[in-house]
């Protein structure tokens, strides 16, 4: 009975169809532009950003202005729908976790007070209350394994399209050594879905609890294309955060033995850097550093971008 009931919850029902599609084309008219990758690779990453930014301050989107509206009508729905879900409210109140939300939820709106640009302000709290519905429609209405598949569906066709993209615009130049793929949105955020779908794919295997080729195959392919992004920050992360989801699925031997193994590999490999020729370490630190080389004197290379 438990079993039937599990398996009918996670089923990818019309909810989550909707739900997928809302979510994903909404992001998409909101966050990702066809020939991005032409921009980027003509006008040079930091002009691409700064000529956005103030097209975006100055008119805005109006496609943006619809599409997170229409992701908290589709969660105002999703709540509306889960009226029969049954929660605990004196439970939920009394709850840390849930006072702590509250207060940093209040205080976000209540910013709106004594905020300089009350008009900007206004329309960011439209889209943090927009998030708070669909998150809270999603939560009631879809089960963990159900949002796994929604997230890595959306990231997937996301990128797919951006290949597309790419290969009809003529801009997909992986062979290229400054090539950097964009698809249809910026380069590290192509790395986040990437990310993104990797922790879904292995997710995914683990909750089975069986080895799947064919999304081993998935993972590692998406895990070649985040590199062609050079984004070193979601890379670096996506590989900590598939290193703790293994962690968390072992014994407390086997996670100890791991970390042991993986610092002693880590301090021979630094060690045979530092005695290599200077050529050889040259080409290994560009290895490391996905060929992008600038700015690696500090620990996050955005100082220039700061100041």
């Amino acid at each position: 009975m438990t079993t039937e009931k599990s398996t009918s919850r996670d089923a990818f029902d019309w909810k989550c169809i909707v739900t997928t599609c809302v979510l994903m084309f909404a992001f998409y008219f909101a966050e990702h532009v066809y020939d991005l990758s032409i921009t980027v690779q003509s006008l040079g990453e930091a002009n691409f950003v700064d000529a956005n930014l103030d097209e975006t301050i100055s008119s805005g989107s109006l496609l943006r202005k619809v599409a997170f509206p229409v992701i908290g009508f589709w969660g105002l729905c999703l709540c509306a729908m889960s009226g029969s879900t049954k929660l605990d409210l004196r439970k939920l109140f009394v709850h840390p976790v849930w006072i702590m939300l509250a207060l940093l939820i209040s205080l976000t709106f209540a910013s709106l007070l004594w905020a300089d640009d009350s008009h900007l302000t206004l329309k960011r709290l439209i889209v943090i209350a927009s998030g708070l519905l669909i998150s809270t429609g999603i939560a009631l209405n879809h089960s963990t394994r159900q949002l796994i598949t929604i997230t890595a569906t959306i990231s997937l066709c996301y990128l797919v399209w951006g290949i597309l993209a790419e290969i009809s615009l003529g801009t997909f130049t992986p062979w290229q050594s400054e090539y950097r793929f964009t698809g249809t949105t910026h380069p590290n955020n192509q790395a986040v879905l990437c990310g993104l779908v990797i922790l879904g794919v292995i997710s995914r295997m683990m909750a089975d609890g069986k080895f799947s080729l064919r999304l081993a195959i998935l993972a590692f392919v998406i895990f070649l294309v985040m590199i062609l992004t050079k984004s070193r920050t979601p890379l670096l992360g996506c590989v900590v955060a598939v290193s703790v989801l293994v962690v968390l699925r072992t014994s407390w031997q086997i996670g100890l033995s791991s970390l042991f193994l993986g610092a002693t590999c880590l301090s021979g490999f630094m060690m045979m850097v530092l005695i290599s020729e200077a050529a050889v370490g040259n080409q290994i630190f560009a290895a490391i550093t996905l060929g992008r080389t600038e700015e690696t004197t500090t620990l996050t290379g955005r100082i220039p971008l700061w100041e």
